[in-house]
C-alpha cells in the first residue's frame, strides 16, 4: 500500500488496476476503499482526506500516519510498473494465505484431525 504514497503516478496506476478481491479480506480494506474513492474523484490523497473517508477507528487511525510516512520508498520503486507492483502485492497476499493454511494444517495434524 505504501507505493500509493511513495509515487503518485505509480500509485495511481496500481489503484486503477485493483480489484475488490485484492483487498477486501485485509484489515486495511477501509483504507483501500478510501484511496479508490479519492482517486476516482480526483481528490488529493492526504492524511485528512483518508481519515475522513475511512471514518477512521482506532486501528486505522494508528495506521494512517505510518502509511503517509512511506514516501521515502520512492527511490526503490522508480523502476517498477504498476502491473509489477500489483503482481507483487497479489503474490505476497497468496504467500501469506499459503503460510496460514500450512500452519492450520500442522495444528490439525498435531491434534489428530
Amino acid at each position: 500500500m505504501g507505493i500509493v504514497f511513495a509515487d503518485e503516478e505509480l500509485g495511481s496506476g496500481v489503484l486503477r488496476m485493483l480489484q475488490p478481491e485484492d483487498y477486501e479480506d485485509l484489515a486495511t480494506a477501509p483504507v483501500f476503499r478510501a484511496l479508490l474513492k479519492l482517486e476516482s474523484e480526483h481528490r488529493d490523497i492526504t492524511f485528512d482526506s483518508l481519515r475522513e473517508e475511512t471514518n477512521a477507528g482506532p486501528e486505522i487511525s494508528a495506521l494512517l500516519p505510518m502509511l503517509m510516512m512511506s514516501e521515502s520508498l520512492h527511490a526503490s520503486n522508480e523502476y517498477y510498473t504498476p502491473e509489477e507492483c500489483l503482481f507483487t502485492f497479489r503474490l505476497m497476499k497468496l504467500q501469506s494465505r499459503i503460510d496460514r493454511l500450512r500452519d492450520e494444517n500442522l495444528i490439525a495434524e498435531r491434534e489428530g484431525h
